[in-house]
């Protein structure tokens, strides 16, 4: 019993802890060139789709899908809901540490309930973890028309590149 509780908590963690790859820390964006990401959902579809924001115009957006690496326009009409993803964390990833670490201390105190409170502390300090990412929703947080702000290309794509070569 107790080797299997060790193995499905660490099965848990592991799963648990991971990271959007494609976002930057706060400390990287005075070098960030990339637009922002855009995670979205259409109104004919229940999936959420992330890509990176490449231009905006009134009633449109051109996103950098992030599994396919394909440009694909959406009109503004068909987003059901939308967030940018600005960053991995907070700029206080510090404080996030703390109290995910405060958590998983909590669990010492509770005697032999512990056994079945670190798997739940464990889970729960991974996911606030996974909330970290810092995000902005539209239209709450952030209006389409200042959208643009947030494209790789703010002023729209220019001329002389070719759309199908942006990676």
């Amino acid at each position: 019993m107790k080797k299997l509780l060790i193995i499905v908590t660490s099965i848990t963690f592991m799963w648990s802890c991971s990271t959007p790859k494609y976002l930057s820390a706060p400390k990287d964006f005075k070098n960030h060139v990339n637009g922002l990401y855009l995670e979205y959902k259409l109104k004919k579809s229940q999936s959420r789709v992330i890509g990176e924001i490449i231009e905006v115009e009134n009633n449109y957006v051109k996103l950098l899908q992030v599994d396919n690496k394909e440009i694909i326009t959406i009109s503004q009409n068909d987003i059901k809901q939308a967030q940018v993803l600005v960053s991995l964390s907070a700029n206080n990833q510090k404080a996030l540490n703390n109290w995910a670490g405060l958590l998983n201390l909590a669990s010492l105190g509770h005697g032999y309930f512990m056994v079945f409170t670190v798997p739940i502390n464990l889970v729960s300090s991974a996911s606030i973890h996974a909330r970290g990412v810092y995000r902005m929703k539209i239209p709450d947080d952030v209006d389409w028309h200042e959208l643009h702000k947030f494209a790789r290309f703010p002023q729209g794509i220019p001329e002389s590149i070719d759309e199908n070569l942006i990676k």
